[in-house]
């Protein structure tokens, strides 16, 4: 059962695009651990990794920055978790003792509000339960050298009124980057948390449930991106001085030898990644939910209320590399002089970009769905939400060059950000039988939104290499405003039951993605045109024609179906914009967010679930899932930018297609001892992908399997795992750029983590 109309129904017999992750699927691969391994299950959702970890559905999701929202909602428990700094994708907390994984293609504003223009994902976590039980696991992966462990308990403490459900994870992780410079591993993690489920019977018509967990991950050593450079598309990792010339850390050409070999050396590794800063990252979490139902005659009154904090502390090398001195006297060609960064004496400190962000989500939401089914079907529904998004960030140990003694373009500076975003709705649908099998149904929400931003930004001081000052010192500048929006999202759906195992539907819905204020304004830093403060909504337009079916009996197969058009209005982007503020501090650096005009995504999705009994003949079944989709996407029109005219969309996948699928059968000659054999699969091919308008991407190609022995004895369950991932030892480009030169090489940036091999021993028990 799922959510997708904010009501329990089957997701094969409602017009709804969308799939779903089961409990036992989760268990089978080891639970959920990050956002990549969630994106590999559903079609048509990609995710990106770093601080700003982003889903893309339908073309939705590049224009982004720290103060941006996201295009597609993240809900867990029923209430909305994203925004703010480091907060567009779930957080590994989210993900620890999941009951099942929701994802709903296209566009939801009508039920869902504000950021549902590419979807909606939806995680719900197992909640307590009547009876006692417990699980636990322990793993090891030995490529990355990854030790986890979980534990859950689950206790009636009252009969039949109070029930509790407690557990905690560990893991830490030495991973598969090295800084050769500092001859430490990067990106070494460490994650743990726990969570306390409190579920409570209030009579015959009332319950309530309660989530209180707190979670913590810790890079001790960090770097959002690394690449290598190549000397054509798929050419490899070449060695240093491939192609006539060495590069430094940042793929420029060095024109005279480096006289650290160690250093040049690490080119032809895409896992040595040589920063003079190691950087951290530590993100916490904390999350309060809180749902209570009620029967109140006409229909069941829900409360959903959800408290959310996240702390990020977090610093990486801004000069993404080592500058010694000596090279600091013309050896180097730079792209940008501004990224010569040293400080007078210690050159293992040079440029440091350090954020501190402090962000407080707070949602009420109430809806009143009726208990008795019949002709007529409808919902009506609340909420409201709050957040608050502040952040310090400080750059330290810039200098600009001679040639820069009056250009701000390299400066020592302190931001301080404080966002405010307040938005209510009010929503609603219905639906008609018309005739047995002809349904009309609508829903319309209508939005109010208001966000205020208050940037001040202060020039910390420094000199250049002449001795010179090279700008005021103290507050520089201060930007306080605020906009407001307001928004009308309806959808209309037709459904047809042309058999009882056959359905067809047509819908039309609308969806936003909320407007904004920029920290920064003016042109964008290739030379493309000025970025402005206040950006206004993007608004979707979703069309679709949809088939849903089952076939078979003893192999049955659950299909659908979909045909989509998206036509987006004023689609959001992100830029590196110059800043041009006559009241700022000379030229500065920042991601900004602009429309860039009207753009459409469209394609056909087709999903498959499954299960075949005894397909080998040697007994057992297996059951799978997966499908197919084909994409295509352009920006038709844009007065912000006609050269871009034709492109295609950021992270939209011409092809795609994956599949889970898991076997399952007695242990031979052993049958009647509960002891049995496993082995299953997941994969996830992402063809012809852009990753901006100017860079192409290799094909993503992720192959997972595992297989194991388990056995059920006595209401105790346990299940030993052998898991290899990426077994291919697949790599790939994510960024290039169309066209190479000898200033602008061709460059790697690896997604794919190297194979990697465990064990995993999961036991399970209980009154079940």
């Amino acid at each position: 059962m799922v959510q997708a109309r904010k009501r329990a129904e089957s997701l094969q017999n409602i017009p709804v695009s969308g799939s779903v992750i089961s409990e036992q699927e989760i268990g089978d691969i080891g639970g959920l651990t990050g956002d990549f391994q969630l994106a590999d299950f559903f079609l048509g959702v990609e995710a990106n990794d770093g601080i700003g970890n982003e889903y893309f559905i339908r073309g939705a999701g590049s224009g982004r920055s720290d103060i941006t929202a996201s295009a597609t909602t993240q809900l867990r428990n029923g209430a909305e978790i994203a925004g703010g700094y480091n907060g567009r994708a779930f957080q590994r907390i989210d993900n620890f003792d999941t009951q099942q994984v929701e994802v709903y293609r296209g566009a939801q504003g009508s039920l869902y509000g504000r950021n549902a223009v590419g979807g909606v994902m939806a995680i719900n976590n197992q909640q307590p339960k009547e009876v006692f039980e417990y699980s636990a696991l322990t793993s090891y992966a030995f490529n990355s050298e990854e030790v986890r462990a979980e534990g859950i308990v689950n206790v009636p403490l009252i009969q039949n009124r109070l029930f509790a459900r407690v557990g905690t994870y560990y893991e830490a992780e030495e991973g598969f980057l090295n800084n050769p410079f500092l001859d430490d591993p990067m990106r070494d993690t460490e994650n743990w948390g726990g969570r306390v489920a409190l579920k409570a019977l209030l009579g015959e018509r009332v319950d309530a449930t309660l989530f209180v967990d707190y979670g913590e991950d810790e890079y001790e050593s960090f770097v959002q991106s690394f690449s290598i450079t190549a000397t054509s598309p798929g050419a490899g990792y070449p060695a240093a001085g491939v192609g006539g010339s060495l590069v430094d850390e940042e793929g420029n050409v060095i024109t005279a030898p480096l006289p650290y070999p160690a250093l040049a050396g690490s080119r032809a590794d895409p896992y040595e990644v040589a920063r003079d800063t190691p950087g951290y990252l530590t993100s916490n979490t904390f999350n309060v939910n809180l749902r209570v139902n009620a029967d109140v005659g006409i229909g069941t009154l829900s409360s959903i209320t959800n408290y959310r904090n996240r702390i990020t502390d977090v610093e990486s090398d801004a000069d993404h590399g080592v500058y010694f001195p000596a090279l600091m006297q013309g050896t180097l060609t730079f792209a940008a002089p501004g990224t010569r960064c040293a400080t007078s004496n210690e050159v293992t400190t040079m440029c440091v970009d350090t954020t501190l962000a402090d962000v407080t989500i707070l949602t009420q939401e109430f809806r009143l769905v009726p208990t008795t089914p019949g002709r007529l079907t409808w919902l009506l529904g609340t909420d409201v939400r709050l957040l608050k998004n502040s952040f310090l960030d400080t750059m330290v140990g810039r200098l600009p060059t001679p040639a820069e003694t009056v250009s701000m373009i390299s400066y020592n500076f302190e931001e301080d950000v404080e966002q405010v975003e307040l938005s209510a709705g009010v929503f609603g649908s219905a639906g008609y039988d018309v005739t047995d099998r002809f349904n009309l149904a609508g829903s319309v929400r209508v939005n109010w939104e208001r966000e205020s931003l208050d940037t001040v930004q202060t020039d910390l001081g420094g000199t250049n290499t002449l001795g010179l000052p090279h700008g005021p010192f103290g507050e520089v500048r201060r930007v306080d405003d605020s906009v407001q929006f307001f928004n009308v999202s309806p959808s209309v759906t037709a459904t047809y039951e042309l058999t009882n195992d056959l359905l067809v539907f047509a819908s039309w819905s609308q969806g936003f993605r909320s407007g904004g204020l920029n920290q920064t304004e003016g042109l964008d830093s290739t030379g493309g045109p000025s970025v402005p403060r206040e950006y206004a909504e993007e608004l979707a337009n979703g069309y679709e024609l949809g088939f849903k079916g089952s076939l078979g009996t003893d192999a049955r197969v659950d299909w659908a179906l979909n045909f989509y058009r998206v036509e987006y209005n004023n689609f959001l982007d992100a830029f590196t914009v110059v800043e041009d503020d006559p009241d700022g501090d000379g030229t500065t650096f920042a991601t900004s967010v602009a429309g860039i005009g009207d753009a459409y995504a469209q394609g056909v999705e087709l999903d498959l679930r499954g299960r075949v009994s005894d397909p080998f003949s040697l007994g057992g079944g297996l059951s799978w899932s997966g499908g197919v989709a084909f994409a295509e996407s352009r920006i038709t029109k844009s007065d912000f930018d006609p050269a871009i005219e034709g492109t295609q969309l950021n992270q939209t996948n011409t092809w795609t297609w994956n599949g889970n699928f898991t076997y399952r059968r007695p242990m031979p000659f052993l049958e009647n001892t509960g002891l049995g054999l496993f082995a299953g699969t997941n994969f996830k091919w992402l063809v012809d992908t852009d990753s901006s308008t100017t860079r192409e991407r290799d094909d993503r190609k992720n192959w997972n399997l595992r297989f194991g022995v388990e056995g059920e004895n006595h209401g105790h369950d346990w299940q030993l795992t052998a898991f290899w991932d990426n077994w291919l030892d697949v790599d790939y480009q994510r960024n290039r750029p169309g066209t190479g030169t000898a200033t602008a090489p061709y460059r790697y940036r690896p997604d794919l983590q190297p194979t990697n091999f465990g064990l995993r021993l999961t036991i399970a028990g209980g009154d079940r």
